[in-house]
């Protein structure tokens, strides 16, 4: 099968432009929406401990972006560890059948947009990316899953997907380093 070449092509080639102006829309309030989740977890215990490792394995050198509790900078993929913790602390993030894509695809590509200096529009292409992928994974995974086993969920099986694509988007990756992120 070619299932990674053909979503490989797809991440590659989507340009804002492409994207109607509803799910444009749609991306900025999902967007808005998993930050206010996040920051509404600040005070809860485990907030505290998630900002304290990654803080503890950015090595206390500071970084290109940002902890959106405390303002701290931290490398790409603390920042992207941190907030993904913090927009799933409190399971008010987006949901679909197929689980909460928000908490990886959102911190992954405000981290990477940050820390790359990227526009508004390379952030807004990557979410819309990350989301169209990870549910067509998600989605075929749990037919496939539900055949074997008779029921289809296994979220553990493309969480991963929700981070990888944004990051493989706004890193410019060709469609073959894309194709091996997704393997």
């Amino acid at each position: 099968t070619h299932y990674t070449d053909t979503l490989s092509a797809y991440i590659k080639g989507l340009t804002y432009e492409d994207i109607p102006p509803e799910v444009i829309d749609r991306a900025k309030m999902i967007a808005m929406q998993t930050i206010g989740v996040a920051i509404a977890a600040n005070g809860v215990p485990m907030s505290g401990r998630a900002i304290e490792l990654g803080k503890r394995f950015n090595g206390g050198s500071g970084g290109e972006a940002t902890c959106w509790i405390d303002g701290s900078k931290l490398s790409m993929s603390n920042a992207a560890f941190v907030n993904g913790a913090l927009s799933d602390m409190l399971d008010w993030e987006d949901c679909s059948w197929t689980g909460h894509p928000s908490a990886g695809v959102i911190p992954t590509a405000w981290a990477v947009s940050e820390g790359l200096h990227k526009s508004g529009r390379d952030f807004l292409t990557a979410v819309v990316a990350g989301y169209e992928v990870y549910q067509r994974v998600a989605m075929a995974i749990q037919d496939l899953a539900g055949q074997e086993k008779g029921n289809g969920w296994g979220l553990t099986s493309w969480q991963i997907f929700a981070a990888i694509v944004p990051a493989a988007k706004l890193m410019g990756l060709t469609e073959e380093q894309v194709n091996q992120a997704l393997g």
